[in-house]
C-alpha cells in the first residue's frame, strides 16, 4: 500500500466518522430551526432556501456514510470494496451538493438569498414536472405543472423572472438570479495545500481551486476515456497512485469547504 493509499485508509477510519457525526448534528440543528418556523416563514423563499439547503447537506452525509461502509479492516489490512470510479461518483455528488449549498447561503444580501431561494425552488419544480412527464404519471404531472405555473406567476410579479429575446428574436423565460453550472461553483472552493505541494501548483496553477477536481470526478463517474491517461510504468501503479491522491484531495476539499461554509 503506497502513501496515497495509506492516507485514504486513514481518512476512512480516523477522519470520516467524525465528519459524519458533525454533519448529523448540523442537519439536526437545521431541521430543528425549520420545524420552529411559522408556516409563512417555511413558505417564504428564505425558508425554502433553508429547506433545500438542508436536503443538500443530507446528500453530502449520504455520500460520506456510503463511502465509509465501502472500506473495512481485515486483520492488519485495509480492504476497499469499491472501484475508484464508484468512489468518485459518491464524492462528485457530495462536492456538487455542497457547491450549490454554498451558492444558496454565501450572500449577506437578503434579497439575493431570496432570489436564490426562488431559483432553487423553481429549478426543483421544473425538474419534478419533467420526471412525472417521463414517468408517464399524468395525475402527478398535472399537479406539478399547476404548481410550476403558479411559481412562474409569482416569479414575474416579484421580478425573479423576466422575458428575454435571443439573437433569433425568440422570446424565452429567464431567471434573474440563475443557478451557475456546478464546475463554476466549485471554483469557490480551495483545495488543501498540505496534499498538493508548491511544485505541483507552480506546474498546474489551476489545481488551487476545485473546478478541475469536479471535472476529474465527473470524468471518472461518466466513463470518460481521458481521465486515466497518465504516464504509467505498465502495471497500473502510477495511475493507482494518482487516483488515490486525487480522491484524498476530494475528501479534504469537501471537508474544508463544509467547515468554512458552516462556520459563518
Amino acid at each position: 500500500m503506497d502513501t496515497h493509499e495509506q492516507t485514504f485508509a486513514r481518512l476512512m477510519f480516523e477522519f470520516l466518522p467524525g465528519e459524519i457525526g458533525d454533519l448529523e448534528r448540523l442537519i439536526a440543528a437545521r431541521e430543528a430551526v425549520f420545524a420552529g418556523m411559522s408556516q409563512s416563514e417555511k413558505d417564504s423563499y428564505l425558508g425554502l432556501a433553508h429547506f433545500h439547503s438542508t436536503n443538500l447537506l443530507n446528500a453530502v452525509l449520504d455520500s460520506f456514510r456510503t463511502l465509509h461502509q465501502l472500506v473495512r479492516r481485515e486483520d492488519a489490512s485495509v480492504v476497499i470494496t469499491a472501484t475508484h470510479n464508484g468512489i468518485a461518483a459518491l464524492l462528485r455528488g457530495a462536492l456538487e451538493a455542497l457547491a450549490i449549498f454554498d451558492w444558496l447561503n454565501n450572500s449577506v444580501d437578503v434579497e439575493i438569498r431570496k432570489k436564490r431561494g426562488y431559483t432553487i425552488n423553481y429549478v426543483n419544480l421544473e425538474e419534478r414536472g419533467k420526471y412525472y412527464r417521463d414517468l408517464g404519471d399524468k395525475e402527478n404531472l398535472e399537479g406539478s405543472l399547476n404548481m410550476f405555473a403558479q411559481e412562474k406567476k409569482v416569479g414575474y410579479e416579484k421580478g425573479y423572472l423576466a422575458d428575454l429575446t435571443d439573437k433569433n428574436g425568440k422570446v424565452f423565460t429567464s431567471l434573474t438570479e440563475s443557478l451557475p453550472d456546478s464546475t463554476s461553483l466549485c471554483r469557490n472552493f480551495k483545495t488543501p495545500k498540505d496534499l498538493i505541494n508548491g511544485a505541483i501548483l507552480e506546474m498546474y496553477p489551476g489545481m488551487e481551486n476545485a473546478a478541475w477536481l469536479f471535472r476529474w470526478l465527473s470524468g471518472l463517474t461518466h466513463g470518460k476515456h481521458w481521465v486515466n491517461k497518465y504516464e504509467d510504468n505498465g502495471d497500473g501503479t502510477s495511475m493507482r497512485k494518482v487516483n488515490y491522491m486525487f480522491l484524498n484531495i476530494s475528501i479534504m476539499t469537501i471537508n474544508n469547504a463544509l467547515h468554512a461554509i458552516t462556520s459563518h
